[in-house]
């Protein structure tokens, strides 16, 4: 309370009061067991009201929607992870609060969230965001919104044809004891997804701003800019080719820019319930400590190294 009642760590007034968004996990906790479900730990909990007219609120904790790649479900991606251009950039898991809008070919979202990749209560005093929200704009000129949901272009399945743009900011705390300079860390993100019957299609465009104040005692002006492009064709009604190429720039003097692609195959046993992926990266330059990922398998390259290639393969049972 002393410290949300803007008062900086010199004990003197006038750093401005920040917003601060939790959950009362307890709370939900005791709710979900009510209707006889026992929560998993580390679940995720949100709640939503819709309002009719295509208009929904959810609050609580969730991933908020800015970059569509990893609005896909886990269960439904094409490769066996998520790009390390996602992986950088996404806002992650997050509290907050979230509306949602759709009318026809449009959808809207716009949140304001307790900063990027906060799943979980963080402590009153812990340094966090003091702003920090996401908006997003779609249009589905062709197919439905079911068709939407994810990339894979199943024999049989609807044809969609999506554009995406979003915008996502977060400024960082300051004028604490550890960290008495602001971060201003703007993201901005253009995507498009085609899929029709056997062959999908998406790609996205992301940049990021990100900026220190002078006080800082190594001040960061950095403008990144990545892409991420990825396809899959089915050879048979159960057996898909894919493939992704991704580059990124982090705009860090010395640091190589991001090149890798990655191909493989996916077995189908009963659509996305039972399936089996396997696939190979290929890194054509260093990867370096800012865009390896262990989540995803790229690991940081020594300097001057290259030519890193990865393995996955990954069985899912969906019940």
């Amino acid at each position: 309370v002393w410290h949300r009642g803007a008062v900086d760590a010199d004990g003197k007034p006038g750093d401005g009061a920040g917003i601060h968004v939790q959950i009362p996990r307890e709370f939900f906790k005791d709710q979900i067991e009510r209707t006889g479900h026992t929560p998993r730990e580390g679940e995720s909990f949100a709640v939503q009201k819709d309002f009719g007219g295509g208009l929904s609120v959810r609050f609580g904790q969730f991933k908020p929607a800015f970059l569509r790649e990893e609005m896909v479900s886990s269960a439904q991606l094409v490769a066996v992870e998520r790009s390390n251009v996602n992986s950088r950039y996404t806002a992650g898991t997050t509290q907050g609060v979230q509306m949602q809008w759709t009318s026809g070919m449009f959808r809207a979202h716009a949140a304001i969230i307790d900063g990027f990749r906060t799943a979980g209560n963080t402590g009153w005093n812990a340094e966090d965001s003091e702003f920090a929200g996401t908006a997003r704009i779609e249009l589905l000129p062709i197919g439905e919104w079911k068709d939407a949901a994810n990339d894979t272009g199943f024999r049989g399945s609807g044809t969609a044809l999506l554009f995406g743009a979003a915008l996502a900011y977060a400024k960082s705390e300051f004028g604490t004891a550890t960290n008495d300079n602001e971060t201003d860390d703007l993201r901005a993100s253009l995507d498009a997804m085609f899929k029709t019957g056997g062959f999908g299609l998406a790609g996205a465009f992301v940049y990021r701003k990100l900026e220190t104040d002078g006080n800082a005692p190594a001040p960061i002006d950095r403008d990144e800019i990545a892409f991420v492009v990825r396809g899959g064709f089915f050879l048979a009604d159960d057996l898909e080719l894919f493939a992704a190429y991704e580059w990124g720039d982090d705009d860090i003097a010395g640091s190589p820019d991001l090149s890798t692609a990655t191909v493989g195959v996916t077995k189908y046993f009963s659509g996305s319930n039972l399936k089996w992926s396997t696939d190979v990266g290929y890194g054509f330059d260093t990867v370096s400590v800012e865009w390896a990922d262990a989540g995803s398998g790229w690991r940081p390259d020594a300097a001057g190294e290259d030519g890193q290639i990865v393995v996955r393969s990954q069985f899912q049972l969906m019940f």
